[in-house]
């Protein structure tokens, strides 16, 4: 082949390169803003739902990223994937719970999205939904089966727990749905921190009240981490139950 042959096939490949990535760019920032028309127009001429970015993320995962629930609602039903992941291992209910619209999960959740799916840095979707105190999100996610025991892998994290990402958000009803989802008061992540002295710590009596009420063990740990908090109502508290 001719150089001016060579010339004009790469021209046309990089004219089609260059067009694809506008179609793909022009439908994940119209899902992303909530423009049905604009995207139901490019998917009736042909386009998939799933045409990703470059780092591959697609337009359901920036319609749960940015909460528009109509969107996602219109994406699944155009085929799109929910399992569907970018370079990072995020999925769109990653992307929901770390938003915490709670009705955009449980959309996903309809569809068969993975509930104990992980990103690249082994953080589960109810580990995000939990670490920001997004209770709707925790409670279909849970209802759903998560595994509400499943361990981050996250070098910085390693063996935290949703609980324990909950304890350190100081959410308390986040607690309480994990707790009766089955969670483990008493497992500790790799450092071995348990979720009873994270609440110490955090000088959170409720989630202190809480964790020793659903048979979080008192240990003499916990009692001498309450008594260096300088907090005499939880030294008062764990001291009392530890005597029952």
């Amino acid at each position: 082949m001719k150089t001016n042959q060579l010339k004009k096939v790469g021209i046309g490949i990089g004219a089609l390169i260059i067009g694809y990535l506008t179609i793909a760019l022009s439908l994940i920032e119209a899902a992303g803003s909530g423009n049905c028309n604009t995207v139901n127009t490019l998917i009736s001429c042909g386009i998939s739902a799933d045409i990703p970015d470059p780092k591959g993320n697609t337009a359901l995962m920036e319609a749960s990223d940015n909460g528009q629930f109509e969107m996602v609602k219109l994406l699944i039903g155009s085929g799109a994937d929910v399992n569907a992941s970018n370079t990072d291992g995020w999925t769109p209910l990653l992307f929901a719970c770390d938003n915490g619209n709670g009705d955009i999960v449980r959309e996903l959740l309809k569809a068969g999205a993975d509930t104990n799916a992980t990103e690249t840095d082994g953080y589960t979707a109810l580990m995000w939904a939990a670490s920001e105190g997004h209770h709707h999100a925790v409670e279909h996610l849970v209802k759903a089966g998560a595994d509400v025991n499943a361990e981050c892998d996250y070098w910085l994290m390693k063996g935290y727990t949703a609980l324990l990402f909950a304890v350190d958000e100081k959410s308390t009803k986040v607690c309480e749905i994990l707790i009766s989802g089955g969670a483990d008061v008493n497992q500790m992540d790799d450092s071995g921190t348990l979720p009873l002295e994270s609440a110490i710590v955090h000088k959170h009596l409720p989630l202190v009240k809480l964790l020793v009420n659903n048979g979080a063990i008192i240990t003499g740990g916990a009692l001498e981490l309450a008594k260096a908090q300088t907090n005499q109502t939880i030294f008062d508290f764990l001291t009392a139950a530890d005597n029952k």
